[in-house]
C-alpha cells in the first residue's frame, strides 16, 4: 500500500466541494467555507484514510489545510478566516468578468465598473469520471489467449513487454480475443471497439496486432501487415508517436537478435529521397544546421516534446533514426520509415496513412502495390480509426473507396483483411461498421465496456456561460476572458487540474478572430487594442484598490498564488491553414482538426465558443482534457442569449449529457455513384496499362 500521505487529497477536495456545491448550483458564487467547516472535513478524511491503513503516518489537520492552501487547492480569502475550493473561487470569478482595457488611471476608485459585464448566469454539473476496471493481470491475459491456438512464446513475450505491470480491462481482453480469432478465420470480418475517451482503445487495437506482427515478423510483404487509417494528419501523427513509444518499449519483436517493429507514415508531409537533397525547407521539414527537422512527431518524453532531427551524418550512413537536440534521446536504427522510397524498399509493419492518402494512391504505380491496389500486398489488419467522422456524402465516399480496396486486393484469391473500428460516441456501432466496410453484420464483432465494469475516477466539471445581452459586449470578448481566466486557474506543471487549455470553434473565420484577439489581450501585439499590455495585469492584487476589486471579482489572487500571473500565455492555432501543434503553448485555438484522438496529457481544460453544432464531436473535444485519469478537467461551453445558443442554454443537460442519434451512410447518393465510378475506371485502366 502507499504510505504518501496526501493520498487522500482527490477524496477530500471532492468532500469540500460537496459542501459548496448547494450554493454553487443556484448561482451563489460569494458563499465560503469556514475554518471550522474544513477542518471537520479533513478530519473525517484523516479518520478513513487510517480506518484503510492503520499504520499510515497521516498529517495533522493544520498540515493538511496548509498544504491545500499551498497547492492553490483551497484559496483562502484575504484578510479572513474564510476558503473557496479552486472550483468555487473559479466560478466566482467568471460570474463577475468584466471586459477590462487600460484605464486612463488605475488609481481612480472604482475605475473598473465603468466596463461591461460579460456573464448573465451559469449552469454547472460536476460529476464523477467513469472508465473501465483495469483488472485483468498480464498472466490471466496470456492464459486466456492461448486457448486460442497457436500460441507461442514470442506471442508471451510481446503481451508481457508491453503491459509490464499494467492490467487490461475486460473490453479489451475481449477486442484481443475478437481480433486475433478473426485473423484466424479466411472469411471478411471487422470488429468494432466501442468506448469512451481515454478508456484505452487504442491499446485494445495494437495489442493484438503486434502479436501477430512479431508472429510473422519472418513473413515477405509487399505491403504493410497493417495498415492504420486516420480521419485527420494530426491525429496520425499523434497515434504515430504513441506507437512508436510502444515500439521502443517492447524492443525486438522476438526477443533478443531479432529485428524490431517498423513504424511509417504516409501523408503528404512524408518526402522523397531526392527533396531532402536540398538545403531549402520542404513539405514542412525544416532545415537546422547539419540535419533535417521531420513534421512527423515531437520527442517521446513527454517533459520534453522537442522537434527531432534526421542528421546529415545518419542519412549518408543509411541509418534511419531520429535525434533529439535537446535531451539527446535516439530512436532505434530502422524503426521508422523516413522516406517513400524506404516504405516500398522496406515495407513497415504498421503504415499510418489516411482514407484521403489511400484514395489518392490507388492509381500510383509506385505506392499503389504497397497499399494493396495492385492485389494482396500482405496486410492483414486495417485500422479505422475514430469511424463515427465517416458520415454523410464524405463518409459514403470512404465507404465506397474501402468497398473499391478490398476488390482490389483479394484478386489473388487472398484471405480478406481484417477490419477493426474504434469509436467513442457511435450508436448501433456494429449496424455501422458494417455499412462503412461493407463487410456482412453477422461477421462484425461489436465490443464495448459493461456497465458493470465502469469504475468512478475523479470528477470532471462542465460550465456553461450565458454572455451578457443587455452589456453591449460581445461574446467573442467573453470566450476570450474566459479563456485568459481558466488558462490561469489551473497548475504550472500538469497536476490535478493540467497546465494546457484548448478552445474550439466551429467557424474558420472566428478561429483567426479569436486567435488574434487572444494574443491581443496577451499583449503579444503592441498596436492592438490591449496596446501590448497583458490585459490579466488589470487583475493583478499588487494593483491599488486590491481589496475593493477582490469583492468585485476584479483581483485575480488564486492566479496569483498559483503562479500564473506573472507572464504572458503563449496562444496557438491549429486549422486547416496552420497544421501541427505548438507543444510549448499554453492555450491552443483549434478546428475540429484536434477534436479526435489528439492526446495531450498536460491538457486541463477545454473551452468551447457558441452552441456546438454536433454532439459526437462536442463529446470528442471534451475527451481532450483529463487524458491522466487522475485530473479533473474543466469544460466550459459560452453561449449568447440568441437563436441555437438560447435553445442549447435552457437545456444545457442535453448539451452535457446528450444521447448520441445513429449514423448514416448515404450509399446509394447518386453524386457518390458518379464519383466512385469514376474512380472504379481509373482503377481498372490503371491495373490493365499500369499508367499512373
Amino acid at each position: 500500500m502507499t504510505q504518501d500521505p496526501w493520498a487522500g487529497l482527490p477524496d477530500l477536495l471532492s468532500r469540500l466541494e460537496d459542501l459548496e456545491m448547494h450554493l454553487l448550483s443556484w448561482g451563489v458564487v460569494d458563499g465560503h467555507l469556514s475554518r471550522d467547516d474544513v477542518d471537520r472535513v479533513i478530519d473525517a478524511q484523516l479518520n478513513a484514510e487510517v480506518e484503510r491503513q492503520p499504520h499510515l503516518a497521516v498529517p495533522t489537520v493544520d498540515e493538511y489545510r496548509d498544504h491545500l492552501v499551498e497547492e492553490g487547492l483551497l484559496h483562502e480569502v484575504p484578510g479572513t478566516d474564510h476558503y473557496r475550493t479552486r472550483l468555487a473561487e473559479m466560478l466566482r470569478l467568471l460570474r463577475t468578468l468584466r471586459q477590462l482595457l487600460p484605464p486612463a488611471s488605475e488609481s481612480q476608485p472604482g475605475w473598473w465598473r465603468q466596463y461591461n459585464s460579460l456573464v448573465s448566469d451559469y449552469r454547472l454539473r460536476v460529476s464523477p469520471r467513469r472508465y473501465p476496471d483495469r483488472c485483468v493481470p498480464v498472466d490471466e491475459v496470456i492464459a486466456e489467449l492461448r486457448v486460442l491456438g497457436a500460441w507461442s512464446e514470442t506471442k508471451a513475450g510481446v503481451v508481457r513487454r508491453m503491459m509490464g505491470d499494467d492490467k487490461l480491462a475486460r473490453f479489451q481482453m475481449d477486442a484481443t480475443r475478437s481480433i486475433l480469432k478473426s485473423l484466424s478465420d479466411p472469411h471478411p470480418a471487422a470488429t468494432i471497439v466501442d468506448a469512451g475517451t481515454g478508456s484505452g482503445k487504442t491499446r485494445a487495437f495494437y495489442l493484438p496486432a503486434l502479436i501477430d506482427i512479431a508472429a510473422s515478423a519472418g513473413e515477405q510483404r509487399v505491403g504493410p501487415h497493417t495498415l492504420a487509417l486516420y480521419p485527420r494528419n494530426e491525429l496520425l501523427r499523434d497515434q504515430a508517436r504513441e506507437a512508436m513509444r510502444v515500439v521502443e518499449a517492447i524492443g525486438p519483436l522476438a526477443g533478443p537478435g531479432s529485428r524490431p517493429c517498423r513504424l511509417a507514415m504516409l501523408y503528404g508531409n512524408t518526402p522523397y529521397e531526392k527533396e531532402l537533397d536540398g538545403t531549402k525547407d520542404i513539405k514542412r521539414w525544416r532545415r537546422v544546421g547539419s540535419a533535417w527537422e521531420t513534421p512527423y512527431f515531437p520527442c517521446l518524453d513527454d517533459s520534453c516534446m522537442t522537434a527531432l532531427l534526421w542528421t546529415d551524418d545518419d542519412r549518408a550512413k543509411k541509418l534511419e533514426r531520429l535525434t533529439c537536440p535537446k535531451c539527446g534521446a535516439v530512436t532505434q536504427s530502422g524503426v521508422i520509415a523516413m522516406t517513400r522510397e524506404s516504405i516500398r524498399a522496406i515495407p513497415p509493419d504498421i503504415l499510418f496513412s489516411s482514407t484521403e492518402m489511400l484514395s489518392k494512391q490507388s492509381t500510383n504505380a509506385t505506392l499503389g502495390p504497397v497499399l494493396g491496389w495492385k492485389g494482396t500486398n500482405g496486410t492483414r489488419l486495417v485500422l479505422l480509426d475514430e469511424v463515427h467522422t465517416y458520415t454523410g456524402v464524405a463518409g459514403a465516399q470512404v465507404a465506397l473507396m474501402l468497398r473499391r480496396w478490398r476488390h482490389a486486393n483479394r484478386r489473388n484469391g487472398k484471405p480478406s483483411p481484417v477490419f477493426v473500428g474504434l469509436s467513442a460516441t457511435l450508436r448501433d456501432a456494429g449496424d455501422f461498421m458494417a455499412t462503412l466496410t461493407g463487410v456482412d453484420r453477422a461477421q462484425v464483432d461489436a465490443v464495448a465496456p459493461a456497465s458493470t465494469d465502469m469504475l468512478p475516477t475523479s470528477r470532471e466539471y462542465a460550465l456553461v456561460l450565458r454572455g451578457d445581452p443587455v452589456s453591449g459586449a460581445s461574446l467573442l470578448s467573453t470566450t476570450i476572458q474566459t479563456i485568459m481566466l481558466i488558462a490561469r486557474i489551473l497548475d504550472n506543471r500538469a497536476g490535478i487540474f493540467g497546465s494546457v487549455t484548448f478552445a474550439f470553434t466551429d467557424d474558420l473565420d472566428v478561429i483567426n478572430r479569436l486567435h488574434d484577439n487572444l494574443r491581443d489581450a496577451e499583449g503579444h501585439d503592441p498596436y492592438g487594442m490591449a496596446r501590448g499590455r497583458v490585459l490579466a495585469d488589470l487583475r493583478s492584487p499588487a494593483n491599488d484598490q486590491a481589496g475593493a476589486r477582490y469583492q468585485e471579482g476584479q483581483s485575480w489572487n488564486l492566479p496569483q498564488k498559483l503562479d500564473r500571473m506573472d507572464r504572458q500565455l503563449r496562444v496557438a492555432r491549429t486549422s486547416s491553414q496552420d497544421a501541427g501543434v505548438d507543444a510549448a503553448a499554453d492555450v491552443i485555438v483549434a478546428t475540429s482538426s484536434l477534436e479526435v484522438g489528439f492526446n495531450d496529457p498536460r491538457v486541463g481544460a477545454v473551452i468551447q465558443h457558441k452552441s456546438p453544432r454536433d454532439m459526437a464531436s462536442f463529446l470528442q473535444r471534451r475527451g481532450r482534457a483529463g487524458r491522466k485519469l487522475a485530473m479533473r478537467p474543466i469544460t466550459a461551453v459560452v453561449l449568447s442569449d440568441y437563436g441555437r445558443d438560447r435553445i442549447t442554454y435552457q437545456s444545457y443537460e442535453r448539451l452535457l449529457d446528450p444521447e448520441i442519434a445513429a449514423r448514416s451512410l448515404p450509399l446509394g447518393n447518386r453524386f457518390v455513384l458518379k464519383i466512385q465510378a469514376t474512380h472504379a475506371l481509373l482503377d481498372w485502366i490503371f491495373r490493365r496499362t499500369g499508367v499512373n
